[in-house]
């Protein structure tokens, strides 16, 4: 009996067509996965809104129930605007940075900021304006708030009429968390 083998394998033609493939595949699908970067930012700070909202929310509850100024809130001292919502001690962007501890039980490190153009690193910002608003921001580095591009959120202590700044118009009621650039 005479064995019939016959070798198997791909011809140096089908290798060149899959490796095109495969590289047409890697440039197509590259971007959507280097982005993945930029969602990651996004969803922490989403994270952070929700709790920085629920927070604030649930001070202006004790607020009510309590109507004094200020009350201790897990040991923590929180003062309140007229209207009744929290404010941290002090004023401007330090007040903003102290509202943030204050608001988190185990807040991230957080840098306060006067110059609305500072170029940022990376880490978590806030900058306060008027004692009536304070912006926070989670930076991926070399950016600023003047920017307009980067994701961050606002709480207002108290109405604000309207402001522009660096591309977002920024306009609320007291109490309300709003984002930007989500």
């Amino acid at each position: 009996m005479k064995a019939n083998y016959k070798a198997h394998g791909f011809t140096l033609i089908e290798l060149i067509i899959v490796i095109v493939i495969l590289g047409i595949l890697s440039v197509v699908a590259a971007p959507k996965f280097i982005d993945i970067s930029k969602d990651a930012t996004n969803a922490v700070t989403r994270a952070h809104v929700a709790s920085f909202r629920s927070a604030v929310t649930m001070m202006h509850t004790k607020h009510l129930i309590k109507q004094t100024t200020p009350i201790s809130i897990n040991g923590v001292l929180v003062a309140f605007t007229t209207e009744g919502w929290p404010i941290g001690s002090g004023s401007g962007t330090a007040q903003c940075a102290d509202l943030w501890q204050k608001a988190f039980a185990d807040p991230k490190p957080i840098t306060a900021i006067s110059n609305f153009n500072a170029v940022l690193s990376e880490g978590w910002y806030t900058f306060g304006y008027n004692n009536q608003v304070c912006a926070y921001i989670k930076s991926a580095g070399s950016e600023s708030l003047a920017d307009g591009v980067s994701p961050h959120f606002v709480y207002y202590m108290s109405d604000f009429p309207s402001a522009s700044f660096g591309g977002n118009t920024y306009q609320g009621s007291a109490g309300e968390v709003k984002t930007y650039n989500l």
